[in-house]
């Protein structure tokens, strides 16, 4: 079944990426891409499915356990409620239904509703392979039925990625169960003074920070420059995001694309508003119009650092860069805020690099790349107030489960 529907994932991308393009406001390029990780999240599910398996050891280590021997393995907790966002209509939901699949348990999705078409389509999709069963059930709920499901003791897991804010309050409302929770972060990009801001490295930092209007939990928001290079960064950055223009999520050639709501675009628009009376300046900016808003970048003087717009998600077309004496503040500044994500840094030096993964609290810390790269074979995942547990199919696995054992001594069994 994990297989069927990654092969017609694959088959029909096309008409999957126009599907969440007219529903999410995504750019089609942008869409395309996420499906052919859907499919493969589903592909690498299917193989997980396979290694399921227990580990036998022998525990004859000390003389009253001899011929001793244990079996552990891992067995679901139950079914699971899936919160999915709606940023990632296909893959983020995938990232919660395939894992749970593999184990062989239902999943009851409650996608956003912005993006109810794109849920059910995909149950669609499973059922079609499932025979009989109906594993993948969508239900569109308001707040309470939401809160009625996260109580039903019959759903174990939950698994939501969304706001900080919404999912440690799911966390606090159901202590017993497990509630695993994918949510924002600030993601910054250490600019090292080793290494030249080239038009292809401001191109990618642009892209990161402004595609699909930046409403992705790891795209870029926080640029960090050492002296050396800071002024050729804010001129690289600005010409590479003037290019980009608010195009319709179909034409193409866009990356940009709306924001989900107009509201949406006026509570960016708000957070600029607040950085600029707190002494932050713009080398980029401009006034939304209804969901539309271009790109933004605000140069952070250090009595601003404070401003929402660094320490916060702000989860649109917005970058702001501030300047480190030298390493040891470009960590610091890093660091600072609630959130702990992604972060990336640029360096020739394999030391700094080692310094950095060591330095940073961050799920994961990319090289020489933004911050929103992430490989769907690996955890993912925050420190910090940007979540609890994993995702990433095996990862996920161990998070639906609990370990379980079988003790027994050979030759009374």
């Amino acid at each position: 079944m994990l297989r069927a529907v990654a092969a017609d994932l694959a088959a029909e991308r096309d008409e999957w990426a126009r599907l969440i393009a007219s529903e999410a406001g995504k750019p089609i390029a942008l869409a395309r891409t996420e499906v052919e990780r859907g499919a493969a999240t589903f592909a690498l599910a299917a193989e997980e499915a396979l290694r399921d398996e227990g580990v036998v050891s022998d525990l004859a280590r000390i003389p009253a356990h001899a011929g001793l021997r244990g079996e552990a393995r891992r067995v679901p907790r139950g079914p699971v409620l899936a919160i999915a966002p709606f940023n990632f209509p296909l893959n983020l939901v995938a990232h919660k239904v395939a894992p749970a699949l593999a184990l062989g348990v239902p999943v009851l999705v409650k996608p956003s509703p912005h993006t109810t078409l794109t849920a059910h389509a995909l149950a669609a999709l499973v059922a079609r392979h499932a025979g009989d069963a109906q594993p993948v059930r969508v239900v569109e709920a308001d707040v309470p039925t939401t809160l009625a499901l996260v109580d039903d003791a019959r759903l174990p897991i939950v698994s939501f990625t969304g706001s900080a804010h919404v999912g440690w309050s799911l966390r606090a409302r159901a202590p017993r169960k497990r509630v695993l929770l994918e949510l924002g972060g600030t993601a910054p990009v250490i600019l090292g003074d080793d290494v030249g801001v080239t038009d292809a490295i401001a191109a990618a930092l642009a892209a990161s920070a402004f595609g699909y209007a930046g409403q992705v939990c790891i795209a870029l928001q926080r640029v960090i420059t050492l002296p050396a290079n800071h002024r050729d960064a804010v001129e690289a950055l600005h010409a590479a995001a003037a290019k980009l223009r608010v195009e319709d999520p179909l034409a193409g050639s866009s990356i940009l694309g709306p924001m989900i709501t107009s509201d949406a675009a006026a509570r960016v628009d708000r957070t600029l508003a607040d950085a600029e009376g707190r002494g932050c300046t713009f080398a980029l900016r401009s006034a939304p119009l209804r969901n539309r808003l271009g790109p933004a970048i605000a140069l952070v003087p250090l009595e601003a650092r404070a401003c929402d717009l660094v320490r916060e998600e702000v989860f649109g077309p917005a970058l702001c860069v501030q300047s480190a004496r030298d390493w040891e503040e470009a960590f610091t500044l890093a660091n600072e805020g609630p959130y702990g994500l992604h972060a990336s840094v640029y360096t020739d030096s394999f030391q700094r690099v080692r310094e950095a993964f060591d330095r940073l609290a961050f799920g994961g810390v990319v090289v020489n790349e933004p911050p929103s790269l992430r490989s769907d074979a690996m955890p993912y995942g925050g420190m910090k107030a940007s979540g609890e547990g994993r995702e990433g199919v095996r990862s996920a696995m161990d998070d639906f489960t609990d370990p379980k054992i079988l003790l027994w001594r050979e030759g009374r069994a």
